[in-house]
C-alpha cells in the first residue's frame, strides 16, 4: 500500500514539474500551474478526485496539445494507480476476511470438541464414545434452549448416521 501511494505522489510530482516546464514562458492558461507548490496542488486535487476538469480546463483551452500530457496523466493517476490502491485494499480486505473466517471456524471445532468431551464425561464411558441414547437426548436438551434452533428426531437420526460412520 505504501509503495502505490509513494508511486502516486512520484507520479504527481513529476507531472507537476512538466506542467511548470511546460507553463513557464507562457502567459495565458498557466493558472494553477505557476510554480512547483501550485502545480503540485492542482495535480493533487486532479489525481484524487474528480475535479481533474476544472484544474485543466483553463490551460487545455488556451493550448490543446496540453490535453495530451493531462490525457496520460490522467490514465496513469486515475485508471492505474487509483485501481492499484483499490486493489490493494481489497486484498488486505480478503486477506483479513479469510484469517476472520479461520478463526470463527477454529473456534467452533474447539466449542465442539468440548461439548464431546462434556458428554463423554457426563456419560461416564471410558472409551471416549457417546452412545446413540445419549447423543438423542443431548439434542433433545439442546432443542429445549430457547436459544437454539430445535432438532427433529428425523433430523437426529440423520446426524447420528453421518457421525456414526
Amino acid at each position: 500500500m505504501v509503495s502505490v501511494a509513494v508511486f502516486l505522489a512520484g507520479t504527481m510530482m513529476f507531472f507537476a514539474w512538466i506542467a511548470v516546464t511546460v507553463f513557464k514562458d507562457l502567459d495565458r492558461g498557466t493558472e494553477g500551474f505557476t510554480s512547483l507548490k501550485e502545480s503540485m496542488n492542482s495535480m493533487f486535487i486532479a489525481g484524487v478526485s474528480d475535479e481533474f476538469v476544472s484544474v485543466f480546463l483553463k490551460s487545455y483551452t488556451a493550448y490543446r496539445y496540453v490535453g495530451i500530457l493531462w490525457l496520460m496523466f490522467l490514465v496513469i493517476a486515475h485508471v492505474l494507480l487509483l485501481s492499484l490502491v483499490l486493489d490493494t485494499l481489497c486484498a488486505a480486505y480478503m486477506s483479513y476476511s479469510e484469517q476472520r473466517t479461520e478463526e470463527v471456524a477454529d473456534k467452533r471445532i474447539e466449542g465442539m470438541w468440548k461439548a464431546f468431551t462434556t458428554l463423554v464425561e457426563a456419560t461416564g464411558n471410558k472409551e471416549q464414545e457417546v452412545s446413540q441414547e445419549y447423543f438423542f437426548l443431548f439434542l433433545e436438551e439442546i432443542s429445549n434452549s430457547p436459544r437454539s434452533v430445535g432438532i427433529s428426531p428425523k433430523e437426529a437420526q440423520i446426524m447420528w448416521d453421518a457421525i456414526d460412520r
